[in-house]
């Protein structure tokens, strides 16, 4: 599915009845299989696109965002993908209360700069070797990337889970030899992140100067109630519960329960006690 500069794609799902994309087997044994369809193209310049408790799933990319288009995404499920759940390039995307599961790349793939917001969103990336997050400022226009243009990144992240399986699970790369720290500025807030060798003194070992009130867990320690059956509820012990910070404007769920008011939880559900 393509929509072009002049066209924008708007869906209006709920909890009880969200939209979805998928593929047009509908047999059982094609409900998990991935990359069975392109997925959504949102291409340069298109605005107004906006998707509301929709699932995308069984696609090669959930949906990819060109150079100055523009997406929010609230309550959005990215399943079943063969690449990665999104993939942006210098696009605006803002989006609360998403999850990422099951993804053959990355969960996010954010590119050649611009402003990107996530709030409430769960990114678990099992079961392959790309990063829940991967974020970088430029764009390659060669095999061995010796030329290259870069661009402004902003990119802001409260009350999310980047989680999966490897020892690193977000992945940065900084393209500008510029001067301007804020050419590649990059925040999260009270969330849950998984890091090793990005700490390491030729990656990113200030990376916790930007990282305020998150957690380094280990891929053992205890998140959901059954990742294996793609259940991304929080477990009773989930080091995910009370860690959040409230904001403005989100006060219910994926699901649309409440969140609570004081100390939501990190990621798409609030644990309902």
């Amino acid at each position: 599915l393509i929509f072009l500069e002049n066209g924008s794609l708007v869906t209006q799902g709920t909890a009880e009845n969200p939209v979805r994309f998928k593929t047009d087997r509908l047999e059982e044994d094609f409900d998990e299989l991935q990359g069975q369809w392109s997925g959504i193209l949102i291409s340069s310049g298109s605005k107004g696109n906006s998707l509301t408790h929709t699932i995308i799933e069984n696609s090669g990319v959930g949906i990819s965002v060109d150079s100055s288009a523009e997406v929010r995404l609230e309550s959005c499920t990215f399943a079943h993908t063969s690449g990665s759940g999104l993939v942006a390039s210098n696009a605006t995307v803002n989006a609360e209360n998403c999850l990422f599961y099951d993804n053959g790349g990355y969960g996010l793939s954010l590119n050649f700069g611009g402003p990107y917001n996530f709030n409430y969103c769960t990114i678990a990336n099992f079961d392959n070797q790309d990063q829940a997050l991967f974020l970088n400022n430029f764009k390659c226009y060669d095999a061995d990337c010796e030329v290259f243009k870069v661009d402004r990144t902003n990119a802001q992240f409260k009350n999310c889970l980047f989680v999966g399986n490897d020892e690193d699970e977000i992945g940065l790369r900084d393209g500008s030899d510029l001067t301007d720290p804020n050419f590649f500025d990059y925040q999260f807030e009270n969330s849950v992140v998984i890091v090793d060798e990005l700490l390491d003194a030729n990656a990113f070992p200030n990376f916790y100067d930007r990282c305020t009130n998150c957690k380094n867990i280990s891929r053992r320690d205890t998140l959901f109630l059954d990742p294996d059956l793609y259940d991304y509820r929080l477990d009773t012990m989930s080091l995910a519960i009370d860690i959040g910070k409230s904001i403005n404007n989100i006060d219910t769920d994926i699901l649309n329960n409440p969140r609570e008011v004081d100390q939501p939880d990190a990621g798409c559900y609030e644990f309902q006690k």
